[in-house]
């Protein structure tokens, strides 16, 4: 209590020049110790924003790019065996199917490269292994439909339905979980 009376009588003493003085003083300290916190939120803002830009964003993307292309290889491949069973053109669609598996490896390749840490290497490594397997039954689908002797696509199809849409429904399954992670 003694130390109080002993501060107030000391604010007492002080001028009015001495007492403004200290009071703008406090109040310049507080305002120097927020401009110090705003400076340093913002920078670490700025850094989550540029870590945004560099993975998140491209990640999400290609992985998104490369699931509708996924989805466009399944789409012109079975647009190919229907052709091909009513007795139509199909090469536009295989080469769509084709076009589409290009453009799916190169998305994937490119989302694969971009990663900021290993979460998904094994994700990856299981969409390859998958992908090997599609591309191994589109081969025999393309095998059957270019042969001359077969007039009907139910060799075709069966290797699509059994051997081709599971590979695909496991690598949009992966791919979506990895967009999950992020």
């Amino acid at each position: 209590m003694r130390e109080k009376k002993g501060f107030n009588e000391f604010i007492r003493g002080l001028s009015v020049k001495w007492k403004l003085s200290i009071g703008f003083g406090v109040v310049f300290l507080i305002l120097l110790v927020s401009l110090g916190t705003s400076a340093a939120s913002i920078s670490k803002i700025g850094n989550q924003v540029e870590l945004y830009s560099k993975f998140t964003y491209p990640l999400t993307y290609n992985n998104l790019v490369a699931q509708r292309e996924a989805v466009s290889v399944q789409r012109f491949l079975l647009m190919a065996l229907l052709e091909k069973e009513s007795g139509k053109d199909y090469q536009s669609s295989l080469d769509m199917s084709g076009k589409s598996a290009q453009n799916f490896m190169e998305v994937f390749d490119k989302f694969a490269k971009n990663q900021r840490s290993a979460a998904n290497d094994k994700n990856i490594a299981d969409v390859n292994q998958h992908v090997q397997e599609a591309e191994a039954a589109r081969n025999k689908i393309l095998e059957l439909l270019n042969d001359p002797s077969t007039k009907d696509a139910s060799a075709a199809y069966k290797i699509f339905q059994e051997e081709f849409l599971p590979p695909f429904n496991q690598i949009t399954d992966i791919m979506e979980q990895m967009n999950v992670v992020g």
